[in-house]
């Protein structure tokens, strides 16, 4: 065979090997990239549901915090009448001693 022939077919194997041996290292980070984009996107869900968890959690909150305040007023109100009441009951007690 034309050893210029020989050559070319020999740089040409070489350059096919090393083509070769390049796809099956892109195949190799593909790989491992997909592994990645599937590791942040379960990261991300993780966060979306811990943020509505959270968001939840802080309207909860806001309406407890509502009826907290309410209840407070609500005490306040039965505490000043039962003090009244409590006066009302001394003067008429008061009134009937002899």
């Amino acid at each position: 065979m034309n050893p210029l022939i020989e050559t070319q077919i020999e740089r040409i194997t070489s350059q096919i090997a090393e083509l070769a041996k390049v796809l099956e290292e892109n195949e190799q980070n593909l790989g491992v990239e997909r592994e990645e984009k599937d590791d942040l996107r379960q990261g991300q869900w993780e966060a979306r549901r811990e943020s509505a968890t959270l968001q939840r959690i802080e309207k909860e909150y806001d309406e407890l915090h509502g009826e907290h305040a309410k209840l407070v007023g609500e005490r306040k109100t039965l505490k000043d009448g039962l003090s009244k009441i409590l006066a009302f009951v001394k003067l008429v007690d008061g009134g009937l001693k002899p």
